[in-house]
């Protein structure tokens, strides 16, 4: 053995930064943010029951979640500032009424299987949510 372990990759070269296969765990870094959107939606049975650490802002919609739902989003810019849009995993969290939008935090939970329209879609289940520092800049897809 070289000592030098193999870091795993997605399907586009890219490495996937913070992935413990053998602990079951994913921490989402901030330059890693879509990356990871990208690998566990396109994966969902790979992660499933995984344990995961993301941040972002508070983000809630009425007209497309529950209130006991919420997403720890970062803005993702496809073209330019005016097409800016929330990115991230819905989270399932009996709390969530009582969050306040638009503040930074680091979300933990499970990956699970939840639903949005009729398809699967990877969801977390919060076990804990922590304040975090607001990460500058937007991701870009």
């Amino acid at each position: 053995s070289t000592g030098q372990e193999a870091v795993p990759k997605d399907e586009y070269g890219n490495e996937l930064v913070g992935l413990d296969e053998k602990n079951r765990k994913i921490t989402v870094g901030n330059d890693a943010f879509y990356t990871w959107i990208s690998e566990i939606y396109t994966h969902l049975d790979k992660y499933e029951g995984y344990q995961i650490s993301i941040t972002g802002f508070i983000f809630k919609d009425p007209e497309t979640m529950q209130s006991n739902e919420f997403s720890p989003a970062r803005l993702m810019m496809s073209c330019c500032v005016a097409d800016l849009m929330p990115v991230g995993f819905i989270c399932q969290y009996d709390a969530a009424p009582d969050l306040e939008d638009n503040i930074w935090v680091t979300v933990t939970g499970t990956v699970v299987k939840g639903e949005y329209m009729g398809e699967p879609e990877p969801q977390i289940a919060v076990t804990e949510i922590s304040p975090a520092d607001e990460v500058e800049g937007y991701i870009y897809p």
